[in-house]
Parts: structure tokens; C-alpha cells; sequence
């Protein structure tokens, strides 16, 4: 029986880490200002551009482009995959990484990888003057108040309209629509797939292991449902339209989320 990392552990180790205390295990930084900077590990260069920041927790360096968190750090400057990452950084912090069975749960720790990646390379474009057009609400859950700061530095375009109901669309009638008033309350369907299967569960009266496997068929819902079932899905668009609304983002760990399988 395999066995995976809990994402709430990976984002609390994230969350808990130093990254220049993880760093100067490896490279002799100096600080400038509110940032540190040194000669990046990842190509030759006399003048140091590498440049860690410990308001945001990441680093990137302006000679080859290279940038992103701790572990994206750990991975890059020790050949680590993303699960041996996890694990030297929670060596760093003394702690134990637990492990979940993932005989009843759908292991996303290559999910997560993979968007810790494509996060490195907005992080990139952006820092070097290109702008950035994302649907990826998982990763702007995550990433987009960095993503957007950066943006907004560099009077770039940063876009990611369609990551929260694309066809209404709601982000811009928020952003711009909306500025001037004081919004109390934020409700709605968030997720298609949820909706759809609790709306034939009630009117076919049909189990909901019936349902979402008709929903499948149909093309409905994903071949591995649990974001939209599990209430992910909803709860990162939630966090952000919490940002837009309220100024406020959310860690992802701190809310109540309830999906739908226990509904019948």
C-alpha cells in the first residue's frame, strides 16, 4: 500500500520555513537592504544576482532566471525530486513528515509539484518583463498576491480571469465594476461538477457513487474527481475572491472545507 505527504503538511513546512536560515546552509549571503543577495549557485557570474527575499520567502536570480521557494531551492541545488525536498527541509525543521495511506485518497503531491514549477516560471517571466496569463487557481490561491506584487512593481499585465467563474465574469465585475462599494457577503455555485451531481442526486434520487460515475461517463467530471468533490476546487476560488473583495488571502490550511461524497 503506498503512501503520500499530506498537502497541509507541505504548505505548514513551506509556511514555518526560513528560507534564508535553509539557504545559508548552502551559500554565504549578504544582506542589501530588506533582501539578501549572493553569486548564484546555477551559473558563473562576477557581479552577485542572486537575490533572496525573506518578506516573500523566495529567491531568484536576475543573471539565468532561476527562482522559487525552499523547496524548489532544495530540489535545484541537490538534485532532490519534489517528496526528497519535502523531506530535507523538514530535517531543517526538526520535525517528522507524516504519511498518509493512499488507498482511499488520491495522492497530488505530482500536482503540487507541478505547480511550484510553473509558479518558478511566472516568477521568471515576470522578472524579466513579460506578462503573465493564468486560469491555474490553485496557483494563484497560493501564489498570486507575490505574483501580483511583482506585476504591479514592473507596470506588467498579470491576468487570471478565468481561474473563478471565467464566463460571468466575476473578477473584473469585482475589480472594476464593484470598487466603490463595500461587498458583506460573497455566495454562489462555485464548482460545475459539485452542482451537477447533487442537482441529479435530487432529482433521480441516485447515490452519489451512482452519480458522479454517470458524471464521468458523461464527461462531467474528472477521471480523479477529488478537488471538485472534495470542495478544493471551490475553496481556492474562494481565497481569491476573498483577495479581491476584502484585500484579504487566505491560507488554504485555515479554512473549513466539506465536499460533497458523505451527501445522500
Amino acid at each position: 500500500m503506498g503512501s503520500s505527504i499530506p498537502r497541509e503538511f507541505i504548505d505548514q513546512l513551506v509556511s514555518d520555513s526560513d528560507i534564508v536560515a535553509v539557504l545559508s546552509n548552502y551559500l554565504k549571503l549578504t544582506k542589501r537592504s530588506s533582501n539578501y543577495i549572493t553569486h548564484c549557485p546555477f551559473h558563473d557570474e562576477k557581479t552577485p544576482s542572486f537575490t533572496v527575499s525573506p518578506q516573500k520567502q523566495i529567491y531568484h536570480c536576475f543573471g539565468c532566471g532561476k527562482g522559487g521557494n525552499v523547496i524548489t531551492f532544495l530540489q535545484e541545488y541537490e538534485g532532490l525530486n519534489f517528496v526528497e525536498a519535502v523531506e530535507r527541509l523538514a530535517e531543517f525543521n526538526n520535525v517528522t513528515v507524516p504519511r498518509s495511506s493512499n488507498s482511499n485518497r488520491p495522492d497530488h503531491s505530482e500536482i503540487y509539484e507541478l505547480n511550484n514549477m510553473i509558479a518558478d516560471f511566472y516568477f521568471s517571466a515576470l522578472k524579466n518583463n513579460k506578462a503573465v496569463i493564468t486560469a491555474n487557481k490553485a496557483l494563484i490561491a497560493k501564489y498570486g498576491k507575490e505574483l501580483a506584487e511583482i506585476a504591479e512593481d514592473r507596470n506588467l499585465f498579470f491576468s487570471f480571469e478565468a481561474s473563478v467563474a471565467g464566463g460571468i465574469p466575476i473578477l473584473k465585475l469585482i475589480r472594476e465594476g464593484l470598487i466603490v462599494n463595500e461587498i458583506t457577503k460573497l455566495t454562489g455555485i462555485l464548482n460545475g461538477t459539485a452542482n451537477y451531481i447533487l442537482s441529479e442526486m435530487e432529482k433521480e434520487q441516485k447515490s452519489f457513487d451512482i452519480v458522479l460515475r454517470e458524471a464521468q461517463n458523461k464527461g462531467f467530471a474528472e477521471a480523479d474527481p477529488s478537488f471538485d468533490v472534495d470542495g478544493i476546487d471551490a475553496a481556492h476560488k474562494t481565497i481569491i475572491l476573498s483577495a479581491l473583495a476584502y484585500g484579504k488571502m487566505p491560507n488554504v490550511n485555515n479554512l473549513t472545507i466539506k465536499g460533497i461524497r458523505d451527501i445522500t
